[in-house]
This record gives C-alpha cells, sequence and structure tokens, in this order.
C-alpha cells in the first residue's frame, strides 16, 4: 500500500479531504506501532503502514487465522444468508453468488445448500478451509480470475473490504462481474460508531495494520456512488460481530495482552498457553467478563438508538 512520505495526503474513500493523524495503536500480534489518519470530510479513516520495505502480507501469519465455534459460525452464517435472500432479488436458475474473503467456506456451503451456484476468493493457507470446499473456492486476488461480465447475481464482501489495497480497483472489478441489477453487500466495521469513538487504539475492529481502512457511513456511499453503483443501504451490520466487539474492546483497556479472549474463542491459543503465559491476563478476563457483558448491552442499545453501530451493513445494486 503507497502513501504520500509526508503526515497530509488526500482521503483514498471520499478523495474529497486531507486526513490528519488521529492516534496511534499497535498490532496485537507483532507489537508494532501503526498510525491512524481520519478525513475530516467523510469521516473514513486510513492505517500508515510504518516500516517502508515491509509488505502488509507478512502481517497475515499462523497467529492471524483461526477457527470460529461452530454455534458462533451457524448463527453468522444465517444472519448472513438471510439478507442475500432479501435483497437479491432478480434471479437466474440456479443464482450465481461470489463471495469475496470467503474464509473458510462455510457461508458458502450454507448458500449451496439453499441452492444457489456459489463460489468464493481466499488468500488464506489451503489448511485454513474447509474439507470439500476446495473445489468452490478460487485461491488468490479477485483480478486473477477472470470471471465473465454481467455473471453473477450477488456479490458479498463479510469484513474484507477493509483488508484490500485498491479500493477502486476491486468495486469496478464487482460492477463489471455483476448482472444488470445484480447486488453488492458489504459488511465493515464503522470508524464513527460509538465504540471506535470511546475505545480508540483498544477498539477490537481496529486490528492495525491489517484493516487498511475504516469506513463511515458518509464514506463508502461516496465511494460506491463514485464506482457507478445505486439504490446504497447503510443500516447495522452483525449483532454478534457488533456485541463481541464492546466486550474485547473492554477487555483491551484492562490487559496487556489484546484480543486474548478472541483468540482463545477461535482457536488461535490454547488453554495451557492462556494459563502459562498470560495467567493475569487470564484472571482479568475471567473476573470482567460478566461486567463487561452488562455494561456491552448498554452501550449496544445505546448505539443502535444514536445511529452509531459498530458494525454496518451495506447494499448497493448495479444499474
Amino acid at each position: 500500500m503507497k502513501f504520500m512520505e509526508n503526515s497530509d495526503f488526500i482521503c483514498p474513500v471520499c478523495k474529497n479531504a486531507i486526513l490528519s493523524r488521529s492516534f496511534e495503536a499497535r498490532d496485537y500480534i507483532s507489537l508494532e506501532p501503526f498510525a491512524v489518519y481520519e478525513c475530516s470530510h467523510c469521516g473514513s479513516a486510513v492505517i500508515k503502514l510504518q516500516s517502508p520495505g515491509k509488505s502488509i502480507a507478512e502481517y497475515y501469519n499462523e497467529r492471524y487465522y483461526g477457527r470460529r465455534k461452530s454455534f458462533v459460525e451457524k448463527f453468522i452464517n444465517y444472519s448472513r444468508e438471510r439478507e442475500v435472500m432479501k435483497f437479491a432479488k432478480e434471479k437466474t436458475a440456479p443464482p450465481f453468488l461470489l463471495d469475496i474473503g470467503c474464509g473458510n467456506g462455510t457461508f458458502l456451503m450454507s448458500m449451496r445448500a439453499r441452492g444457489w451456484s456459489a463460489v468464493g476468493t481466499e488468500m488464506a493457507p489451503p489448511e485454513h478451509l474447509l474439507i470439500g470446499a476446495e473445489s468452490f473456492i478460487y485461491k488468490g486476488d479477485l483480478g486473477g480470475q477472470k470471471f465473465a461480465n454481467n455473471f453473477f447475481n450477488a456479490v458479498t464482501m463479510w469484513h474484507s473490504l477493509e483488508h484490500l489495497s485498491d479500493l477502486r480497483g476491486y468495486l469496478v472489478e464487482i460492477k463489471r462481474i455483476l448482472r444488470p441489477e445484480g447486488v453488492l453487500i458489504i459488511e465493515v466495521p464503522n470508524f464513527q460508531s460509538l465504540q471506535a469513538k470511546i475505545f480508540k487504539e483498544n477498539w477490537f475492529h481496529l486490528d492495525v495494520p491489517r484493516h487498511l481502512f475504516h469506513f463511515s457511513p458518509k464514506g463508502i456511499n461516496l465511494l460506491l456512488k463514485e464506482i457507478g453503483f445505486s439504490e446504497i443501504k447503510v443500516f447495522p451490520g452483525s449483532f454478534i460481530y457488533e456485541f463481541f466487539g464492546y466486550v474485547q474492546s473492554i477487555l483491551n483497556v484492562l490487559t496487556k495482552r489484546k484480543n486474548l479472549l478472541f483468540d482463545f474463542l477461535n482457536h488461535k491459543i490454547a488453554w495451557r498457553d492462556v494459563y502459562k503465559k498470560h495467567f493475569k491476563d487470564l484472571a482479568v478476563n475471567l473476573i470482567v467478563i460478566m461486567p463487561a457483558a452488562i455494561i456491552s448491552v448498554f452501550l449496544f442499545i445505546s448505539a443502535l438508538a444514536a445511529g452509531k453501530s459498530g458494525i454496518i451493513g451495506v447494499f448497493a445494486r448495479k444499474s
């Protein structure tokens, strides 16, 4: 990802304003610091890479990839299926879906069970994929797949757009491969949310530097309009991502080892390692988790009432 050498550069989301330094955050895996810059016009944010010769790919290592608990995954996939079925009204037989950054492939399997011809793209190592999903997951970047024009009824991006350095290139390519009246469904963290403003560098969904961009409702609306999408709607996103964002962010404020609960739940760290290496943080997690959950309920309701959801879903149609 390329930036200007000085600290002032044009917002890559809206192209309408100079970004200004907001705060500094550390990667919870490498512990490297990264500057977060905010746009005064659209409210989106950009992460500035500090190491000139380092590739963003180096921050995706074995500690990054995990595996959700099955009941959580089922709930998330069910919510995503409902969104696709709600918005994708114009269908072929069978309807075609592309999920960009499809993870291990469980959402694709769910959609295929509903009669969709669903495929995905994924950058993760092959061992991250579910057995049986390899046949309908394309390894690598979207641009290298050469999908046909006007082919897909729906394209989904669940927490993947914020990882991509070439925002416009991806969205233009998505518009090309969507059928007329085809739909794009996106879910991303909201940088203008209540939880982002409260927790800042401890915000769970910040995830520097892998999240290169953090969008606001205004910013993503402007970006999609520029590309040529229509009927753009922004709405509150995943309940689980939203609620857990508050819980983990509260724990991050109080612990040295960030995202410990998240890593444990996603099988990124074993129980014995938590006990041996992070005993003090484990104790804090156990003591604080219930109060944190209660506080999170209050913050969750407050954010929804104020229209400041931590996660936003976005719908757009190809004209």
